[in-house]
């Protein structure tokens, strides 16, 4: 398999979720293998899971577990990784019992070497005994970098019964030499999710009736079948969200028209007809080319809007929870915003609560990100902007949509149309953590093909 492959799959498609695990290793002096030099050992290093915990949908084809470890310097010879689960659920899920609803393909290295992890259970009267794990394949240390291993899980229907389970992942040499250790959770569930808790996705087709998209909740599978709302929307040329529309009906939008009139579209409730009758906010909003909702960034848990004029000034329009005056006098939140091709509002989970902002990618086609900063100064809303990444200049377009997938965690949803065949592209996670770089690849999940039919997408 070629680097160019093995990248590949890292990326996800629809229905098919990669998992990445780092394993590191330092062989013992005398392997015959390649061993550091007679005499030498390293301490071992630690075994990180991102985000802390994976979420593996019950019933869909594939799902999945991320470590990355820290490779010490100096490093050759063979390596194994195992993942072992000594904290079993209660209810009588035993290690004999989960192991034959669980699979795995895995992929080490580069080039790749290709086999299955078969999920086992301890045998008995030996240390592994009542735990659960799976082996990867023996992969070489690399000259630099770390050591790459894709691993493809799937879970049975009825495998979420099976909850919260935790262990830990150890890399060990060809001796058994224990080289880095660190916990690892998984987490079985349903994949259905309630309304309140799934992402909505408007688009707008070339004769102007919306179409509506609610996902589905899961990794997988992201999108449900389109559901048509209604024609008119062609008299508008932008349409933003003010907060995460969400599958029960809710979330407010404004709409500007192709006179420069802004209107304000409330969240109704109903799945069947999404938005309120219009009302009129007021003229003049063409004088700038960039609208975008960005959440509540002034902590007063009502909705901002940030508008971006012709000289590259960026201008905050703050709340005020009426709709038929909703934005108090602009403030002046910044200048020099021109140097970006396109802002996108944000909205996105952490273990800390909400958070909010702004997606902004420059010229040279970086993607940057600016957090929202709750009580801050109105003209000073966001933090000092953190870069994500290069090569976003092959994207057309970048919608926050925010909560897709369900994760209690950090969980907002990047979707992108793709210059050429329009595909609709996800990136889950926190947008601040899309790094596109190969010690942090984006994690993209290919949602659908066709899109060049919408005008907007929102």
């Amino acid at each position: 398999m070629s680097q160019g492959q093995h990248r590949a799959l890292r990326r996800t498609t629809l229905g098919v979720a990669t998992v990445t695990a780092l394993a590191l290793a330092v062989p013992q002096a005398g392997a015959a293998d390649g061993a550091v030099r007679a005499g030498t050992s390293a301490a071992p290093g630690t075994v990180v899971q991102a985000r802390g915990i994976s979420f593996i949908d019950s019933g869909y084809q594939w799902g999945g577990v991320g470590l990355d470890a820290t490779l010490p310097a100096g490093t050759r010879g063979s390596v194994r990784t195992r993942v072992v689960f000594d904290k079993l659920p209660p209810g009588g899920w035993t290690a004999e019992r989960i192991a034959p609803l669980l699979t795995a393909e895995c992929y080490v290295g580069l080039p790749a070497r290709t086999g299955p992890c078969a999920w086992r259970a301890g045998e008995v009267d030996t240390p592994e005994q009542g735990k659960l794990f799976f082996d990867l394949p023996e992969g070489k240390a690399p000259a630099s970098g770390p050591l790459n291993h894709v691993a493809k899980v799937s879970a049975a229907a009825h495998a979420a019964g099976i909850g919260d389970l935790r262990g830990t992942a150890e890399v060990r040499d060809s001796s058994g030499r224990l080289l880095a250790t660190g916990d690892a959770r998984l987490y079985f569930r349903d994949p259905q999710r309630p309304a309140s808790q799934r992402a909505a996705l408007h688009a707008v087709d070339k004769a102007g009736v919306m179409w509506r998209y609610e996902t589905t909740g899961a990794e997988a599978s992201q999108l449900k079948h389109r559901v048509r709302v209604g024609p008119g929307w062609q008299v508008y040329d932008t349409v933003t969200a003010l907060s995460s529309f969400t599958a029960d009906g809710r979330g407010d939008a404004v709409a500007r028209d192709k006179a420069g009139v802004l209107w304000w579209y409330g969240g109704s409730g109903s799945t069947v007809e999404p938005f309120k009758p219009r009302v009129k906010i007021g003229p003049g909003w063409q004088a700038y080319n960039s609208i975008e909702g960005v959440g509540d960034v002034t902590g007063d848990r009502i909705e901002d809007l940030v508008a971006r004029d012709r000289a590259g000034d960026l201008w905050l329009f703050r709340g005020t929870g009426k709709p038929k005056a909703p934005f108090k006098a602009r403030v002046k939140a910044g200048s020099g915003w021109d140097r970006y091709t396109q802002l996108a509002g944000f909205a996105s989970r952490t273990p800390s609560g909400p958070t909010h902002g702004l997606l902004a990618r420059d010229k040279a086609g970086v993607l940057w990100t600016y957090e929202a900063k709750p009580s801050s100064s109105a003209t000073k809303p966001f933090a000092t902007r953190v870069k994500v990444g290069g090569g976003w200049n092959e994207i057309e377009s970048i919608h926050g949509v925010g909560y897709s997938n369900g994760d209690t965690f950090e969980d907002a949803l990047v979707l992108e149309k793709r210059l050429g065949g329009r595909t609709m592209v996800a990136f889950p996670g926190h947008p601040a953590k899309l790094g596109s770089d190969e010690s942090a690849p984006r994690k993209e999940a290919t949602v659908g093909h066709g899109w060049n039919i919408y005008t907007l997408v929102f």
